[in-house]
């Protein structure tokens, strides 16, 4: 007698296409949560690159300071020989301290590559990302501006050259700045409308491209913008927190030359970074 042995089928399993729309559902989720996480920490990630980049011109500066006499680089200088147009910046100064132009370019800064052709030497080719706090302390009284009584003296003005022991407070002077690209100063943060002609916050050189109308100073790390102190600490501040960190006397900006109040001057810190746009 033969016995036949019948092996049941064997059963396939596989997700329904309710289980596969739920867990589609929960992968959406978890993404639309976890991207902007993604997102901030590689935007943090460029602002410590940026502060770092700062940090590393802050001690190139003091060993410059150490070796002249305790005195701040100018913002710029023009010697004889060059065009009426043409300079050496101040990151041309403390290149042999620094020893990297890729110091001078933040990664999240639009105009990072590119060149200020005006600049002398042409090489080492050196970046736009950041500018010195110039000083006007020479300057008779323009109601229509801010200017800054900073650590880099500016051509033609007086002082020549900023000793360390005219400044009050060093911790509490900015020293460098970042930019979307400029001459290597940063003394007029604006006219009383941000957008005069002698706005040197708000003047673009050739080949540079401000991404909002009228700025030129940069604020792109979710608003806010590392700054270099003169101590050498480098600190992320929003623009209307640096009213009092601009002058070497440690007065507030609204001091010196100015449009008559603290409103205003807060204003026209937010004009020359492109916040009021």
């Amino acid at each position: 007698m033969t016995f036949t042995r019948t092996i049941p089928a064997r059963r396939v399993s596989a997700f329904t296409l309710i289980e596969l729309l739920v867990v589609i559902a929960i992968i959406a989720i978890l993404a639309a949560i976890l991207f902007p996480v993604f997102a901030t920490a590689r935007e943090k990630a460029r602002q410590t690159t940026c502060a770092s980049n700062e940090k590393q011109w802050g001690l190139a500066m003091l060993q410059y300071v150490n070796d002249y006499d305790e005195c701040f680089p100018p913002s710029i200088t023009q010697p004889a020989n060059l065009a009426s147009w043409q300079y050496v910046s101040f990151k041309m100064m403390l290149y042999p301290y620094a020893k990297s132009t890729n110091l001078a370019m933040c990664p999240d800064n639009p105009n990072a590559a590119v060149i200020d052709t005006n600049v002398r030497p042409t090489t080492p080719v050196m970046y736009s990302s950041y500018e010195c706090n110039g000083s006007q302390q020479g300057l008779s009284n323009d109601h229509s501006r801010f200017w800054t009584w900073g650590i880099c003296s500016s051509p033609g003005y007086s002082p020549l050259a900023v000793n360390v022991s005219a400044i009050v407070a060093p911790a509490d002077l900015i020293a460098i700045v970042e930019s979307l690209g400029g001459d290597g100063q940063v003394f007029d943060i604006a006219d009383a409308g941000g957008t005069g002609p002698n706005c040197y916050s708000c003047r673009v050189p050739p080949g540079l491209t401000p991404t909002v109308t009228n700025s030129l100073l940069f604020a792109g790390h979710t608003k806010k913008s590392n700054y270099l102190f003169a101590d050498g600490h480098v600190k992320a501040l929003s623009p209307n927190q640096t009213l009092n960190y601009w002058n070497s006397d440690n007065t507030p900006l609204s001091t010196h030359y100015n449009a008559g109040s603290y409103a205003a001057a807060v204003s026209c810190l937010n004009n020359a970074f492109g916040l009021n746009q």
